[in-house]
């Protein structure tokens, strides 16, 4: 009975030894070549149109934006009959 015991702790502490390496890590591919940016289009002077379109899309100044509440109040339920 005691070899069995011997063999069976010897194999237990061999396997808890060779088993944790830690991650596994995969080989990967490099990564692949990336492209070059984008050119900007050429810079144009401010016109009416694109200044009106830029004063548009910021909040009007107010209790609602003061707050940062944003979606209108909910609407009253129709009047019953």
């Amino acid at each position: 009975m005691k070899p069995r015991i011997l063999v069976v702790s010897l194999l237990s502490l061999g396997l808890a030894a060779c088993g944790n390496k830690g991650p596994l890590v995969l080989p990967t591919a490099p990564p692949p070549e990336q492209a070059p940016p984008a050119e900007s289009p050429p810079a144009t002077p401010p016109t009416p149109e694109t200044l009106n379109d830029q004063q548009s899309a910021t909040p009007p100044e107010g209790a609602a934006s003061d707050a940062g509440n944003t979606t209108p109040p909910p609407s009253s339920p129709p009047p019953t009959p």
